[in-house]
């Protein structure tokens, strides 16, 4: 992986991470509250999650759930933690929350009938507090996660005609189709 940034007016290519098997998700967050900064995380089809950190180029493995993964989102889902959490779905359909709590952990939250693709996270539903994760996959369904009183939900949200791939983030316009506001609200 290589990380590209501007630098005293010139163009800088950072190598952070190198693994012989196929890159199939990364995503950048504020996941480690004792180390200031951005991190990195990557996954593929080892199944292996590695947090890497953009200052020392450190990366260490905080899942390994042994299978190909598809796709990794990050953002402040649960207010409990005192990091934001990761959001990885893989091809046996299951949706895991990785969150550091002392230690890395995860639960899996979710085990879909089809194979999970794409995770994006954002604030998309008005009717709750905090950010939302949308993920898709095979079994055509856009599933919506998030926390409520500290406690892990999910809820299907759209059910398509056809197996799903992508899922990218909605502009306020788009999630106003979908969670209209209250007379009087904008976007």
């Amino acid at each position: 992986m290589v990380f590209t940034y501007e630098s005293s007016g010139k163009w800088v290519n950072d190598i952070l991470w190198v693994d012989a098997e196929s890159l199939t998700g990364a995503a950048a967050g504020e996941l480690d509250a004792a180390h200031p900064g951005k991190e990195i995380i990557v996954g593929g089809t080892r199944g292996v999650v590695e947090l890497i950190q953009f200052d020392t180029k450190k990366h260490q493995p905080i899942f390994d759930k042994g299978g190909s993964l598809h796709g990794l989102s990050v953002g402040e889902l649960n207010a409990t933690y005192p990091s934001q959490e990761v959001v990885a779905v893989d091809e046996d359909g299951q949706l895991f929350v990785l969150f550091k709590d002392g230690d890395w952990k995860y639960t899996l939250l979710l085990k879909d009938t089809g194979r999970l693709r794409d995770t994006v996270m954002g604030d998309f539903d008005r009717t709750h507090p905090g950010l939302e994760a949308l993920v898709v996959g095979s079994s055509a369904k856009v599933i919506q996660v998030y926390s409520e009183n500290g406690n892990w939900k999910t809820k299907t949200i759209y059910q398509a005609s056809e197996s799903l791939g992508r899922v990218a983030a909605l502009t306020a316009s788009h999630v106003e189709t979908f969670h209209p506001l209250p007379p009087g609200r904008n976007a």
